[in-house]
This record gives C-alpha cells, sequence and structure tokens, in this order.
C-alpha cells in the first residue's frame, strides 16, 4: 500500500517537473540574442566622428570613475538619433516627454553626450543604435571643472 501512495506522488511530481520543463523551453523561443547583445549600453562624450568610416570615439566612464575611449562601429541601418524634449506645454502624455528625430552620423559633433546601443569587446564596440542626448558646445569636450584651493 506504500507504493501505491508513493506512486501518485511520483507522477505528480514526474509531471509538475515536465511542465515546469515545456516553460523554460517555450519562453526560451521567446527570446532574441541579437536583441538581447543590443540591450547593452554605453554612454559617453564625442571624442571625435569619421562619418566616412562611419565610426566615432566615446570617452566613457568606467569602473571607479575611470576614462576610457571606446571606438564604436555604426553600421549602415543602425539608426542615428537625437533626443530631446517636448516643451512643457506640448507634453500630453507624461511617459512620453522626449521625442527622437533621426539625424545623419555627419550631423553628431565632437563634445556631444550619446548613449551607444550595442555590445563592446574591450575598447571596441558596434552600434546597434545611436542616440544623441545632450548637444556639446562644439568642438573639444568640456574642460573638467577646477579644483578649489584649500585654505
Amino acid at each position: 500500500m506504500t507504493s501505491t501512495v508513493l506512486r501518485p506522488k511520483s507522477a505528480r511530481r514526474t509531471t509538475v517537473v515536465a511542465i515546469g520543463l515545456l516553460a523554460v523551453v517555450s519562453l526560451g523561443a521567446f527570446v532574441d540574442p541579437v536583441g538581447a547583445q543590443s540591450r547593452e549600453r554605453h554612454s559617453g562624450t564625442v571624442v571625435s566622428v569619421d562619418p566616412a568610416a562611419r565610426s566615432l570615439v566615446v570617452k566613457e566612464l568606467v569602473q571607479e570613475g575611470r576614462p576610457r575611449q571606446l571606438v564604436v562601429r555604426i553600421p549602415g541601418g543602425a539608426p542615428v538619433v537625437v533626443s530631446d524634449r517636448i516643451p512643457d506645454e506640448q507634453v500630453s502624455r507624461f511617459d512620453a516627454v522626449f521625442v527622437d528625430k533621426a539625424i545623419d552620423l555627419a550631423d553628431v559633433r565632437p563634445g556631444d553626450f550619446v548613449v551607444i546601443e550595442g555590445p563592446a569587446r574591450g575598447d571596441m564596440a558596434s552600434a546597434a543604435r545611436v542616440i544623441v542626448t545632450l548637444r556639446g558646445t562644439g568642438g573639444a569636450p568640456a574642460a573638467a571643472p577646477m579644483e578649489r584651493s584649500r585654505p
């Protein structure tokens, strides 16, 4: 009688495990490995732009605030946009206060702050998308603030 009681529990356990495995496999079918890679983000100040080579150099801060220069390659089909805030009087939805406008890579300038969506390996990155979030003053990136003298 003991084995009769254990079989139904064992069968239920096997069914639950099988359903769980099926759910994990089913969810895995919806994962987009290419999309997952493009969700990696890097951000920093543009140092230089080479529209002919479809690349730019970004100075980003990494571990412990150390700067590094990231060379970013932008494939031909990757969008380059500038993200601007909508004037307050024109905002109709509080979850959509920015509008992205497509621009040419040649319109990105040194000093602009950008977000790069795409994977990086070492000091090289491939951009699935480039977003200019803050326009620089043009020319070289802004200088670091001066340190205060101590009394």
